[in-house]
């Protein structure tokens, strides 16, 4: 699982048409989501082992999962990515 989205780099300022967004890593207690995220320049450059361009973190309500799972059950990754895609600099983002 992974984003694709056009992102501009706010450190650079280079423009990433098809940049991947993919979560490195993931830790859940017993409130919170705690999830890092790496930004590559595109797939190719995640699968050829190229650092990222910029990596974010951010955390969820723990709770807000499990209401969602009781509806949905489709897991915390996809959890995680349905939330990042409504974040303002995601929108628009595709799975892929």
């Amino acid at each position: 699982m992974a984003l694709q989205v056009n992102l501009t780099n706010t450190t650079t300022g280079v423009n990433a048409q098809q940049a991947y967004v993919k979560i490195e890593t993931l830790g859940v207690n017993k409130n919170t989501i705690d999830v890092s995220v790496f930004i590559y320049f595109n797939a190719s450059a995640r699968n050829g082992g190229k650092e990222p361009l910029e990596r974010r973190h951010s955390n969820y309500p723990y709770a807000d999962y499990l209401a969602e799972e009781k509806s949905n059950a489709k897991g915390i990754l996809a959890f995680v990515y349905t939330q990042l895609k409504q974040r303002p600099e995601f929108v628009g983002s595709i799975d892929c």
